[in-house]
Parts: C-alpha cells; sequence; structure tokens
C-alpha cells in the first residue's frame, strides 16, 4: 500500500521475483495457469483492481514451450492486482475497510503465486544436526 499526495495505491501479488522465484512461478504457471487466469478474471476482483504484469519479456523465457497456452503470463517478470484510488480516498473514513477489502479479495491469487515460492522454501529445509523435527519422522 502507498499513500502519496497523487494517489493512494493499494497493490497485491509478487513485485520483482529474484531470478529462482521467477522461474518457480513460471514453472507453476505451465500446469496452473487456468486456474490463476479464472482467479484473475473473477468479477468481484475486477470492480476493485486491475491486473499488472510490469514490463513483459518480448520472446518467450529460455527453456519454455513457445506455443504453450499460458504465454501471456509466462511472459511476464512480475504478476499481480492494483488498484489507484484518488488522493482524497486516504482522508475518507471508510479507508481501511477499501483497502481490506481489496487484500481479501486478491488473497486467491497471491496464495496461488506464492505456492511454488512455498513449495521451494519447504524443499531447502534441513534437519538440525540430521534429526527430524517431532512427529514428523518418516
Amino acid at each position: 500500500m502507498h499513500i502519496s499526495p497523487e494517489e493512494v495505491l493499494i497493490a497485491a501479488g509478487v513485485y520483482m521475483p529474484e531470478r529462482e522465484q521467477l522461474l518457480a512461478i513460471r514453472q507453476h504457471l505451465l500446469v496452473h495457469h487456468a486456474e490463476v487466469r479464472q482467479m484473475l478474471n473473477d468479477r468481484k476482483l475486477r470492480r476493485v483492481m486491475d491486473s499488472f504484469t510490469g514490463t513483459p519479456l518480448t520472446r518467450p523465457p529460455k527453456g519454455f514451450p513457445k506455443d504453450h497456452p499460458a504465454m501471456d503470463l509466462l511472459l511476464c517478470r512480475q504478476w499481480g492486482l492494483e488498484a489507484k484510488l484518488s488522493s482524497s480516498a486516504s482522508l475518507e473514513k471508510d479507508l481501511a475497510d477499501q483497502v481490506i477489502r481489496r487484500f481479501r479479495l486478491a488473497t486467491p491469487v497471491v496464495e496461488a503465486l506464492n505456492t511454488p515460492l512455498l513449495q521451494s522454501v519447504q524443499k531447502k529445509r534441513r534437519p538440525l544436526f540430521g534429526f527430524e523435527p517431532m512427529g514428523k519422522a518418516r
């Protein structure tokens, strides 16, 4: 969220991911693009927020199929949603409600984009001194 004399900006998503994160999200989108697209096109969400993709690539990312149905999503370097309100919105009594409403509507998209990032973190975790935590023995 950003408040300035020009606007109130509410944004949710993945902004400027690192290289490994970018690859993980793109690989996730190869399989789950229809679900993510459905979330991005939710009617209630579209009424209050717009998609942002940053500056997309001009050609397919290396190693990805050129004719994949998710190519428009794979070309992105960032994914998310934003709402730009007038600066006067910052003085309204219901600003918090407006922000909360937008974040709640954006939550499924953020969770979908975070899924591959969380999975990669889980894979990197190693047990302390070679011992598994209690209850996680194999």
